[in-house]
């Protein structure tokens, strides 16, 4: 899954929300479908697992999980691991957006107020503080 592919690329911003057709036909391509157990991991990180499986959960994919540890931990416990070129048989996946789970700038600002949701915040402190793109 590859954040940067899996965006808005008529947006100038990086990593821009795709919509749900495109979200749909790139999971898609990687060989997921609706009815699929995905389970995400990274290399450690832990900035792009939680960010695969938010979009996942944004788009209407409930059976999503976050191997706990990532890929790190898996190596650590001796696990078996593949390497080499994929090839994914492409399967149909059918994308339904749910705005409960993105927040407009608008909605960012009135929360700022109300103080009504706790905000995370999960980039580098370089792109918080607008010192990276």
């Amino acid at each position: 899954f590859d954040v940067d592919a899996v965006s808005d690329h008529s947006n100038p911003l990086p990593h821009m929300f795709p919509s749900a057709e495109q979200f749909g036909r790139d999971v898609g391509g990687l060989g997921v479908s609706n009815a699929d157990t995905v389970v995400i991991y990274d290399a450690g990180g832990w900035v792009a697992a939680p960010r695969a499986w938010w979009m996942f959960l944004s788009y209407g994919h409930r059976n999503v999980r976050i191997l706990n540890g990532g890929l790190k931990k898996w190596r650590a416990e001796g696990r078996a691991v593949e390497s080499g070129e994929v090839k994914p048989k492409p399967a149909t996946f059918h994308a339904s957006y749910d705005p409960k789970r993105v927040r407009s700038i608008e909605q960012m600002i009135a929360n700022v107020e109300s103080r009504k949701e706790q905000v995370i915040d999960a980039r580098a402190a370089e792109r918080f503080e607008g010192r990276a793109a």
